[in-house]
C-alpha cells in the first residue's frame, strides 16, 4: 500500500516533468539575471509541493497555469517593486553549427560561458535563450521584444569576440 506522502511524491514528479521546460523558459524570459533562475525555480516548485501537500492534490485544474502564477509571485518578490525583469506583454535559423557544438562540450563551454558572463545581461540573456532553451532567433526576438537581425548581431558579435579572446 501507498502511503500519503509517497502519492505526493509520485504526483510531484509526474508535474515536475511535464512542466519544468515550460516554467523554465518563462521564468528565464522574465528573469532580471539569468543567474537567479535555478534559484526561483527551485522556490517555485518548493511553494507547488507545500501547497498540494496542504490543499491536497485536486487542488490544481492547471498545473502549469498554477505554477507560472506562482513563478510570477516569485519574480515579483525576487525582484521588488523595480521590476526589474522582463514583461513578456511588451516583448528560424540555426545557429552556428561549429559554435554550438563546441558550446556542448563541458570545458569549453564553462571557458566561453565565462567570456559570456562578461557581456551585458541581454546578450547573456540571448545566449542562454538560444543554448539552454534552444529557441531560434525568431522566438527569441519575439520574446524579448526587439527584432531578430538584433539578435543575430549580438550573438555573431559576441561569438567573434570569443573567436578572438581564443587567440591571445
Amino acid at each position: 500500500m501507498v502511503g500519503k506522502k509517497e502519492k505526493y511524491i509520485a504526483h510531484f514528479n509526474e508535474v515536475y516533468d511535464k512542466t519544468f521546460f515550460a516554467v523554465r523558459r518563462f521564468v528565464a524570459l522574465k528573469c532580471g539575471d539569468i543567474d537567479d533562475i535555478p534559484d526561483i525555480i527551485q522556490e517555485v516548485y518548493l511553494e507547488y509541493y507545500k501547497m498540494i501537500s496542504k490543499k491536497g492534490l485536486s487542488y490544481a485544474e492547471n498545473e502549469e497555469a498554477l505554477l507560472i502564477a506562482i513563478a510570477k509571485r516569485k519574480l515579483f518578490r525576487y525582484y521588488g517593486k523595480k521590476q526589474s525583469f522582463l514583461n513578456l506583454d511588451d516583448m528560424e535559423e540555426d545557429l552556428e553549427g561549429s559554435f554550438d557544438e563546441r558550446l556542448i562540450d563541458g570545458l569549453e563551454a564553462e571557458r566561453i560561458w565565462a567570456i559570456i558572463e562578461k557581456e551585458p545581461r541581454e546578450v547573456r540573456k540571448i545566449f542562454y535563450l538560444a543554448f539552454f532553451e534552444e529557441m531560434s532567433h525568431s522566438q527569441i526576438a519575439e520574446a524579448l521584444g526587439c527584432s531578430v537581425s538584433n539578435v543575430k548581431n549580438k550573438i555573431y558579435r559576441t561569438i567573434k569576440r570569443i573567436r578572438s579572446e581564443e587567440k591571445v
